[in-house]
């Protein structure tokens, strides 16, 4: 085992439908050759009716919209590249939300424990005295010594 590895903090792997939404890459492209191929429909049927400056312009935003289009998409593969920094963020950020639950979890449980089981859970207010005062309950004490006398 390498160092490396040895340092890194043990996450848990994050499954399937807890992490980061995912959208496949041929889902990218192919939405992206619709919306071109939408565009470049649309623009077939209205550049007959207009003027010849209005088509150049027409097409030149045509271009510049498909460029930046899969300039963008571009960009996205580029980043897929360098993506595995980020997947640590992914098993921690699945870590911390465990916690939470967890936490939470047992906030729950302790409220529900006050609330059901230890509502006629009382001390006598004389026997509290001692506990306020000194910060031990002397029959307690008493209970310790002869335990440990006995064993």
């Amino acid at each position: 085992m390498d160092d490396e590895e040895y340092m890194k903090p043990m996450l848990p792997t994050v499954p399937e439908k807890c992490g980061p939404p995912v959208i496949p890459l041929g889902h990218l492209i192919e939405f992206a050759v619709q919306q071109i191929f939408h565009e470049l429909t649309v623009l077939s049927e209205l550049l007959p009716k207009k003027l010849d400056s209005d088509r150049k312009i027409s097409i030149v935003q045509f271009a510049h919209s498909t460029r930046v289009l899969f300039i963008k998409l571009l960009a996205v593969v580029k980043w897929v590249k360098s993506s595995k920094k980020f997947e640590s963020c992914a098993s921690i950020c699945y870590f911390l939300d465990q916690q939470s639950q967890y936490f939470v979890d047992t906030a729950d449980r302790l409220v529900q424990l006050a609330r059901e089981e230890l509502v006629f859970a009382s001390m006598r207010k004389y026997c509290f005295v001692p506990f306020q005062i000194f910060g031990h309950i002397e029959r307690l004490e008493n209970v310790d010594k002869i335990v440990k006398d006995v064993h």
